[in-house]
């Protein structure tokens, strides 16, 4: 389907390895992309990636009242003179979601680049702020806000009545850094559909996408359901384009400029009687031997895999760090830690810097638990070095580590 301002919503690539409309012209390919490929021909214009929910059951799907979330601003493209346009949104869709004559879709964007598509003309080679309401040759779009790299950008459409079938939705893009904001009322349908989304126009190259490599959208909140993401993607234009969602309220949009880079090296530090999950359960770290099976976490896939340890040095330190009354006892420095805050999700290198108000991510229960409490703890105490094979990682009383 073919919205009005461009967009187009291609086949998941899982239905189909090549589609021709009935001018001949591919609108999806999922052929695997070589990681040596720079250049992207012919041009790329589609949804890259995205990430869908429908309450839906035996009977029929339910309405959906409201949508919302937060991701923030990535860094500018590497090359910035291509003419693209990349759009990063949440949106919503009708009953009739990607049907090219009745389909309907509201959308909170961040965007780089020109919109140039029936009455919605605005952008440039910058990231801005808009919320589009679009639909079958024709597009409605709010005032453009610029907005910088590395701020914080809030999404929600909300729905309210205005008599007899008849339906109000406001919509509000806001940068939470700045309080700037573009906002809008449209007299639009019933919403069924939700999404989370990459679209891109005028792709030539991958150097195109935003050198930060991924978009975290967090917070993410359905009024309506909870959300089980299913993914519509990649393209696979170029290489390391992935989605991954972690619970109802966290999604990750992976693109290729640059891939992510790789974790800090080294083994992880954590005090004597800490919990360590095994194939048998949550075991000491002091009983651990080597060669055993612990738990590890695969974030890709967002599941936990069985790892062979493959050492478990014990050592002494002076000063650690007690999270959360207890629940991680750790060393102050050189042990990562899955976090996330109000602008970065990834691991954080030293727990002496971990904050009240960020999270940290229990893998067993896939959700982010807030940070209440970090304290410093003066006493010497066993420590345990635990260096797993494969993604080299671990869950320690439910909380995902990483080796130093």
């Amino acid at each position: 389907m073919t919205f009005s301002n461009g967009t187009r919503i291609v086949i998941p690539a899982h239905c189909l390895s090549g589609h021709n409309d009935a001018k001949g012209t591919t609108i999806s390919s999922a052929l695997p992309v070589s990681p040596s490929a720079a250049s992207v021909y012919p041009a790329t214009t589609a949804w890259i990636e995205d990430t869908k929910y429908a309450n839906c059951g035996w009977f029929g799907c339910s309405q959906l009242t409201s949508f919302s979330g937060n991701w923030p601003v990535p860094k500018n493209p590497a090359t910035t003179t291509d003419g693209q346009s990349i759009y990063l949104f949440i949106g919503m869709t009708n009953w009739w979601d990607a049907n090219p004559t009745y389909g309907q879709l509201i959308q909170n964007v961040l965007q780089w680049g020109p919109v140039n598509a029936y009455s919605c003309v605005n952008g440039g080679s910058y990231w801005g702020i808009a919320n589009y309401y679009v639909g079958n040759n024709w597009c409605v779009a709010s005032d453009l806000k610029q907005v910088n790299v590395g701020d914080v950008i809030g999404g929600l459409m909300g729905k309210t009545s205005c008599g007899y079938n008849c339906y109000y939705w406001y919509m509000s893009t806001t940068d939470q850094t700045t309080g700037a904001g573009s906002f809008m009322n449209v007299a639009a349908p019933t919403m069924y559909n939700v999404y989370v989304t990459l679209e891109v126009h005028n792709v030539v190259q991958c150097s195109d996408y935003p050198a930060s490599g991924s978009t975290n959208f967090y917070n993410l909140n359905v009024g309506g359901g909870t959300p089980g993401w299913g993914n519509q993607g990649p393209i696979n234009d170029c290489p390391d384009e992935s989605v991954a969602a972690y619970g109802s309220s966290l999604v990750i949009l992976n693109y290729y400029y640059p891939p992510p880079p790789p974790p800090p090296p080294g083994g992880g530090c954590v005090a004597q009687g800490t919990p360590i999950l095994t194939n048998h359960g949550y075991v000491p770290v002091q009983s651990l031997k080597p060669g055993e099976t612990v738990l590890g976490f695969d974030l890709k896939n967002g599941q936990t895999m069985p790892l062979r340890l493959v050492s478990n040095t014990v050592t002494w330190e002076n000063s650690l760090i007690r999270i959360n009354d207890g629940a991680l006892l750790l060393t102050a420095t050189n042990q990562p830690i899955y976090t996330r805050n109000s602008t970065y999700i990834g691991w954080v290198r030293d727990p002496q810097n971990l904050k009240v108000g960020e999270s940290i991510y229990n893998a067993v229960n896939h959700q982010w638990v807030p940070i209440y409490s970090v304290e410093n703890v003066y006493d010497r105490t066993r420590v345990y070095d635990v260096v797993t094979e494969g993604p080299n990682n671990f869950i320690a009383n439910g909380y995902l580590l990483d080796y130093k």
